[in-house]
């Protein structure tokens, strides 16, 4: 039985309803279909991530640049997305070298301020991140420009997950030497 695909009643585009992710952690209000689209993208290859060959796919078709200008967005879930899949995909030594050349390191950090009244959620992956791409001495010294201190501060955070992960994040940059020193003059240890 051959159906003429014309017969099927069609709604206009002023009729649909936002988009709305199955990932979004807000179940009330609306979100624009584009950050939707943005944070299930990012969830997406999370997901994919899982596979060690698809940490090198994801890097080889541009995924790893979109995902760092994703960390700028206004949407927290977008950035808790993004975070996630630079997470997943941090655990790959070619995706490290690369995130920290598409500068994604400092803006890492910037969303480690917790003054900014930033979401404790973004706070914690943001560590996450940093841990993962503390593990290559080419990112460490990327880490030190900004990190370390407001790493030290996260040690005083009564967030039991981010006081933890902070400290290995902390444990990572000091496999060198020159970071006691750092630790030390900032407070790090009296």
């Amino acid at each position: 039985d051959h159906r003429d695909l014309h017969s099927f009643p069609t709604r206009r585009s002023s009729d649909l309803n936002p988009l709305i992710s199955p990932f979004r952690r807000k179940q009330d209000g609306l979100f624009s279909t584009e950050d939707c689209i943005k944070q299930t993208a990012a969830q997406v290859l999370k997901q994919l991530a899982d596979d060690d060959k698809n940490k090198d796919a994801i890097r080889e078709a541009g995924g790893l640049k979109r995902l760092v200008r994703l960390l700028s967005s206004p949407d927290v879930e977008v950035q808790l997305s993004a975070l996630g899949a630079l997470t997943s995909l941090a655990l790959n030594d070619d995706n490290k070298n690369e995130i920290r050349e598409l500068q994604a390191i400092p803006k890492i950090i910037n969303l480690l301020d917790v003054d900014q009244n930033r979401d404790e959620v973004v706070v914690e992956k943001a560590v996450e991140v940093i841990w993962n791409l503390a593990g290559i001495d080419s990112n460490r010294a990327s880490i030190y420009a900004g990190g370390v201190k407001k790493l030290l501060d996260l040690t005083n955070s009564p967030n039991p997950n981010i006081f933890s992960k902070a400290l290995g994040a902390i444990a990572n940059l000091c496999v060198h030497e020159e970071i006691h020193v750092t630790i030390r003059d900032t407070g790090g240890v009296d």
